[in-house]
Order: C-alpha cells, then structure tokens, then sequence
C-alpha cells in the first residue's frame, strides 16, 4: 500500500477515534516526532480496517519503503491528530 492510499484511508475514517490513533502511530513512526504514547491498548482498540493500516504503516517503515514524512505529510497527520482531539475536548466540555 502507497503513502498516498494509506493516507487516503486515514481521511475517510472522518475524525474517528482509530484515524487520530494511526495518524499519530504514523507521525511517531515516521519522523520521530513524539506527538503522544501509542499503547499496545491504543492497538487493541482499533477496529479491523484500521488494524490493517496499522500493519501496513508499520510494515512499510520495517522495509525502509516509506521515506522520512516530509513536512506536507507532517501536516497533514497532524491535523487529523488535532482535529480529532480537538472535537474529543468539545465534547467533554458540553458534558461539564
């Protein structure tokens, strides 16, 4: 699988939970960026599409077949990340 349909994947999921989860999976395994603890809990968590990009991220980096993120990449994953976070920290402020 291509960076390009992985990502493409990513942004169907459409700011669930398991997308912010493999966008920062992603960020971490690609530029080092320490954007926050993935647990082998955050894995369990993951449906089976979105263990599959997983698996794919994971194995493209363990083959060298994706380059280190560039900064358009980095972006991108990122917002993903925040606009997810971002809607989780909406929705516990309603519930206050």
């Amino acid at each position: 699988m291509t960076e390009n349909e992985i990502l493409a994947r990513i942004n169907a999921m459409d700011g669930s939970r398991d997308g912010a989860m493999l966008a920062g999976f992603w960020l971490l395994m690609g530029s080092r960026y320490d954007i926050r603890l993935f647990t082998l809990r955050d894995l369990c968590q993951l449906s089976g599409e979105s263990r599959t990009l997983f698996h794919a991220i994971s194995a493209a980096y363990r083959s060298q077949s994706f380059a280190k993120l560039t900064p358009t990449m980095a972006t991108m994953l990122m917002n993903i990340l925040v606009s997810y976070e971002h809607e989780q920290a909406v929705k516990s402020d309603r519930h206050r």
